[in-house]
């Protein structure tokens, strides 16, 4: 994840997190191996332990309680979603991309000028929601 950050902040480049190729794919269809091993002491993995242990999860629903609703337009937006990619514009502005359920994404934009240190921690963060 490092090196992740380091190319989106340092040398521009935009990265998708692992959990969005994965997910297209299990959509798709295509066979995960991972789907044989989802056993702990005999039950299956639940979806967010799947997803902190994997960086994705195997069930078809996306992860419970993502949703984007409200008005658009500079109207009032409610949102929760998983960090999907993020981009640093100038010294003080975080583009992120947010999946909010299967195939739909929001696109957001944080000032992290009041932020302690830029947002350092922002970079490793998984949800986002405001």
């Amino acid at each position: 994840w490092d090196a992740h950050s380091t190319a989106v902040a340092v040398e521009g480049f935009t990265v998708y997190r692992a959990w969005v190729y994965k997910r297209a794919a299990i959509l798709a269809g295509v066979p995960q191996p991972e789907s044989k091993q989802q056993r702990l002491g005999g039950a299956p993995l639940p979806t967010v332990q799947q997803y902190m242990q994997w960086g994705y999860w195997l069930e078809k629903d996306f992860l419970q309680g993502c949703h984007c609703s409200g008005q658009t337009n500079g109207g009032e937006v409610s949102f929760r979603g998983l960090w999907a990619t993020g981009r640093l514009f100038g010294k003080n502005i975080l583009f992120i991309t947010l999946g909010v359920a299967n195939g739909v994404f929001v696109d957001v934009h944080v000032d992290v000028k009041g932020l302690a240190r830029s947002g350092e921690s922002m970079w490793k963060a998984d949800v986002i929601e405001g």
